[in-house]
């Protein structure tokens, strides 16, 4: 809603919330220098990357909150393979933004500025920024077509996703967001 922050996306060692212990959960840093993440207060989010381990259940009346492991309680969490970063443009296009250095974006020529037009097939066209994003969660070794336009021409490129985030050992990439 407010476009895209400066963050980085990481695991954290291990989480526990009252008897669950989550072995190296995602969770965003931010690092904004303006906009609503701007605080010295807020570091980061866990927010859906944890919570998609719970089935939580609000008693609002009595003001509590009690939490069950969910089916797929500390299981592998999608995330973005790719390194890049998509924005809704004005008139409802997706325009890519940022790429990470040493990404797959990265290493199949996408650059900022680019326009999505379609993945593997599927137009965005009429897609939630959300879904479209979904797409670029695809897991390692899937391949994904993306036809784009740049400065006024047609582009197409391949994306190899990769585990850029591995379970075990320390983060591969750092976002630094265009622009």
């Amino acid at each position: 809603m407010g476009g895209a922050a400066a963050s980085l996306l990481t695991r954290v060692g291990s989480f526990t919330l009252g008897p669950f212990t989550l072995s190296r959960p995602l969770a965003a840093l931010d690092f904004a220098s303006s906009g609503a993440f701007a605080s010295t207060g807020l570091a980061g989010n866990l927010g859906s990357q944890v919570f998609q381990n719970f089935v939580i259940t609000f008693d609002y009346p009595d003001r509590a909150l009690f939490l069950e492991k969910s089916p797929d309680f500390d299981a592998p969490v999608r995330y973005n393979r790719t390194g890049v970063l998509l924005a809704l443009t004005d008139n409802g296009a997706l325009v890519v933004v940022a790429i990470n250095p040493g990404s797959p974006a990265a290493a199949a020529g996408l650059a900022a500025g680019d326009l999505l037009k379609s993945v593997n097939g599927r137009s965005v066209g009429g897609e939630s920024a959300f879904t479209v994003a979904d797409w670029f969660a695809a897991p390692a070794g899937a391949m994904l077509s993306l036809d784009l336009v740049r400065a006024g021409k047609a582009v197409s490129v391949t994306i190899a996703p990769a585990d850029l985030l591995p379970r075990n050992g320390p983060l591969s990439l750092v976002a630094k967001p265009f622009g």
